[in-house]
């Protein structure tokens, strides 16, 4: 299986997730890292999941040589790993028959970058390399995303105050390894105190495969944490009607 010929992702997220247990003691955890001014980074664990797929993922975006709210030098790691299946056919004894494939995914990545700051917007861009690898049961030779490959990978995440009590974020991914790309708008407006609520909407895919989604998004954020909730439909060209939901938290330090 993936996880046993990957020591390497399974060390890296095992770290991140010590890391992110370890700062959960600390008091000079915050919400919104770019509105204190003692936090040098921050980090994030969750997970998403689809009636056909589930992805857990962590990371670590620091600021080396200031606090995280100003502009500057950022440097960025991350790591995931998932399961998901999809139905096709073989070419058994001649005949085609049906078969669910299943696969396994991880990743990791590592990225230098910039913040920037323009009044109420916030733009980081990033670049880097990521490894991916995926191993499909039993092996389907009309499914070129099998295997590992390296490339480069650029990261986009913008957020914007929409006034004192709404915003809006527009985050984007592309990775030359298998041609993975992620495009995500969200925005939500502050119903009651610690919580807003508002939409998601997205497109995402790689070699094989594109899908989109739409949603609604569930924000809770306090003076030491920031938990997202998403969920909705996403659909590609083999099933349009597939349900999805994630959480993320996400603390700085």
């Amino acid at each position: 299986m993936l996880r046993n010929q990957f020591p390497v992702i399974s060390v890296f997220i095992a770290m991140l997730g010590l890391s992110f247990i370890l700062t959960q003691a600390s008091p000079a955890l915050a919400i919104e890292p770019h509105l204190r001014a003692s936090e040098h980074g921050e980090q994030w664990i969750g997970i998403a999941a689809t009636k056909t797929s589930w992805f857990s993922y962590s990371g670590v975006s620091y600021a080396p040589f200031d606090i995280i709210q100003l502009p500057g030098f950022r440097l960025r790691a991350a790591g995931g790993y998932g399961q998901y299946y999809y139905d096709s056919s073989l070419i058994i004894n001649g005949a085609s028959t049906p078969i669910r494939f299943m696969g396994e995914t991880g990743a990791i990545e590592a990225l230098l970058g910039y913040q920037f700051r323009f009044g109420e917007w916030t733009a980081k861009v990033f670049a880097g390399v990521e490894y991916q690898e995926h191993l499909i049961q039993p092996f389907d030779p009309g499914n070129e995303i099998n295997g590992a490959q390296t490339g480069a990978k650029f990261i986009s995440e913008n957020w914007l105050n929409l006034g004192a009590h709404a915003f809006a974020s527009l985050d984007g991914s592309y990775a030359t390894s298998l041609n993975s790309y992620s495009l995500d708008l969200k925005s939500a407006y502050n119903i009651w105190g610690p919580i807003y609520l508002g939409g998601v909407i997205g497109a995402f895919g790689n070699e094989k495969y594109d899908g989109v989604r739409a949603g609604l998004l569930l924000r809770y954020k306090d003076d030491a944490r920031e938990i997202t909730f998403t969920g909705g439909m996403s659909g590609d060209y083999d099933d349009t009607s597939n349900p999805f939901g994630s959480v993320t938290l996400l603390t700085a330090f």
